[in-house]
């Protein structure tokens, strides 16, 4: 969408340059400052990159080379590779077939709403009418069964 409203005032090479720089910027502040509301990085991006371009009309980012190429290099994609994300869902698709092979179904229950999706333990605790104590062991050994279950299938941390 930015691209799209930069490529309407501007050539396409320069909307590509103003898009970088509008990213870039963001991602500065982000990383010094921060933002206030991170709902409203989309108002953000959009402001950044008008005042770019009315940079650029005004001639200023011609004259300037503002080019950060330290701060450039010092950027890292932390993002899983395509294939780590691939060995990854594959690896999670196995592990949730094998949840399936728990005896218990509290089992499958508790370790299956704790750790995939993310539950709270207040919430399962309430569902389930245990106490902290009582969660602390159901889990406990839940992932001592479940580890059993790892192991004699090949997937240990050792491993």
């Amino acid at each position: 969408m930015l691209q799209v409203f930069l490529q309407r005032r501007v050539d396409r090479d320069v909307a590509q340059d103003l898009l970088q720089r509008t990213f870039l910027q963001a991602i500065k502040k982000i990383r010094t400052e921060g933002l206030e509301d991170p709902s409203k990085l989309g108002g953000y991006l959009y402001r950044t990159a008008c005042n770019l371009a009315t940079a650029y009309w005004r001639g200023e980012i011609a004259r300037r080379q503002d080019l950060d190429t330290a701060g450039i290099a010092e950027l890292t994609d932390d993002a899983l590779s395509l294939e780590e994300r691939i060995d990854h869902e594959i690896l999670a698709k196995y592990v949730r077939e094998l949840l399936t092979h728990l005896p218990l179904a509290r089992d499958r229950e508790v370790l299956s709403r704790f750790y995939l999706h993310e539950e709270s333990k207040k919430s399962i605790c309430r569902t389930l009418g245990l106490s902290d104590l009582q969660f602390n062991q159901v889990l406990w050994r839940a992932r001592q069964r479940f580890g059993e279950i790892l192991r004699k299938n090949g997937l240990s941390r050792t491993g």
